[in-house]
């Protein structure tokens, strides 16, 4: 677990596959306890994050045949986990159901309620693909947990979108290009999407609205996860 952990600190996205029965939740929380605690998460932040992580590997199990994967990888100066599953169709609310509610999506919303309570709103679910082989389409839902972790020292923009790049063929993202000068690299996805590679950081040029936002370079996992999320809505004309 240190090695994953050291991957992680190091801008990798580490995942690990779950069992499709009843032992996934308790497999999850033993993983992502071990990563956090590699990554000297404080104890409480850690034990919140594994009571998330098996609320939502259960509610993976119960509502789209099982959890696929564990993920982890930071951003936003913290860890961002997640549990990826193979039904991009079937998402969860992301407005939870409120405890005590009686209707047909209680027992999908009271998880997801303490989810939302724990991550004070962090969380989410999109489309995604499959970080284990088979470029496999689905969903995460994830969760950020703060950490401090330590800054990453990076290559030169050219290097740096041949790494995305990269990562992105091995998800499966297929017709990524990549432009590059001395001081400044693009990496062109699909429809419009843009990701910028400068000396320490990305921009990433959303096609929809054509606003950009900005991350720093040890968040390539991040950018990387946003790329190929946007990569299935437009390819897939997903909304």
């Amino acid at each position: 677990m240190r090695q994953a952990a050291r991957d992680l600190a190091g801008g990798a996205a580490v995942a690990w596959a779950l069992p499709a029965d009843r032992t996934c939740a308790g497999v999850a929380r033993s993983l992502l306890g071990d990563l956090l605690g590699a990554l000297r998460v404080p104890r409480e932040s850690a034990r919140d994050a594994q009571m998330m992580i098996g609320e939502v590997a259960t509610n993976a199990l119960e509502h789209a045949g099982g959890p696929g994967e564990l993920w982890a990888y930071r951003a936003s100066g913290g860890v961002v986990c997640g549990v990826f599953d193979r039904l991009p169709e079937k998402a969860p609310p992301l407005r939870p159901v409120p405890f005590g509610a009686q209707d047909l999506m209680c027992e999908y919303g009271r998880g997801l309620a303490l989810v939302d309570v724990y991550a004070k709103g962090e969380w989410g679910v999109h489309r995604s693909r499959g970080q284990l082989g088979g470029h496999v389409p689905g969903k995460v839902v994830w969760f950020r947990v703060d950490a401090e972790l330590p800054a990453l020292r990076c290559g030169g923009p050219a290097e740096t979108a041949r790494n995305l790049r990269d990562r992105l063929c091995a998800r499966g993202v297929n017709g990524v290009i990549v432009s590059q000068s001395p001081r400044l690299a693009l990496v062109s996805v699909c429809h419009g999407l843009d990701v910028w590679c400068r000396a320490g950081g990305f921009q990433v040029r959303e096609p929809a609205s054509g606003r950009s936002c900005v991350r720093p370079a040890e968040e390539i996992a991040a950018v990387a996860e946003h790329a190929v999320r946007r990569y299935e809505e437009l390819c897939r004309g997903a909304s």
